[in-house]
């Protein structure tokens, strides 16, 4: 799953031309699934530390 917030903090914030970088490169993962009847809090029982912390690192 590609976000904005990819788009914005892997792509231009690092000068990344549209059409030489892939998808791939750029979009979060792994990608966690919420159901619209779950708490709110679930997200941070089911993301990676970092998504908490606001420091998404990619491997």
């Amino acid at each position: 799953m590609l976000t904005d917030r990819d788009a914005v903090v892997r792509a231009v914030a690092d000068s990344r031309g549209p059409r030489t970088t892939t998808v791939g490169e750029i979009c979060s993962s792994p990608v966690v699934a919420l159901m619209p009847d779950d708490p709110a809090g679930r997200d941070t029982e089911l993301s990676p530390t970092s998504y908490r912390t606001g420091f998404n690192r990619r491997s």
